[in-house]
């Protein structure tokens, strides 16, 4: 006796249900994987903004496949405060590291380098402590940055001037 498939009627047609092929999990993380391997995230471009902050906005390819890391590291003799982020599942797209003179924001250089094959990190020596803010929005990681130090409360009142003409 052989076995057929069901039939299905929708809207007067007629036409038979072909059973559905199953799939198993592994090989669609098997697949996913692949396409992860084949297609790393890779650094496009690093601009330095300045505004009333700086901010460090690095252009990738696709979304980082796990968050960046950030790390503030202390100067010590010769080097000045760097902060250094990690960017795992990222590359330099087979280029060599990169480096680039900044100057103002409170950033001296930023540096761009692989940790491994599988992830970049970029360095930025600091002229000053800096407090720092990373975020990321879809392919674009932003690193913003505000001096450490507080303004000074004025040791006396201010006083407020203006054009206008004074009567005498």
């Amino acid at each position: 006796m052989q076995r057929s498939a069901p039939i299905c009627y929708k809207a007067g047609v007629r036409s038979r249900r072909l059973p559905r092929p199953r799939v198993a999990p592994l090989a669609i993380l098997a697949v996913a994987i692949v396409a992860s391997a084949a297609d790393p995230v890779r650094v496009e471009k690093i601009e330095a903004l300045e505004g009333d902050e700086t901010v460090i906005k690095v252009t990738l390819s696709a979304p980082l496949p796990s968050p960046p890391h950030a790390t503030l590291i202390p100067k010590d003799k010769d080097l000045p405060d760097r902060l250094a982020i990690d960017l795992p599942g990222a590359t330099l797209k087979n280029k060599r590291s990169r480096e680039a003179e900044v100057g103002w924001g409170g950033v001296k250089k930023m540096r761009l380098g692989s940790t491994d094959e599988r992830s970049a990190r970029l360095v930025l020596d600091l002229t000053e402590p800096m407090k720092y803010e990373v975020t990321a929005d879809g392919p674009i990681l932003n690193v913003t940055l505000r001096p450490a130090r507080e303004a000074p409360a004025p040791d006396m009142p201010i006083e407020l001037r203006t054009n206008e003409p004074t009567a005498k």
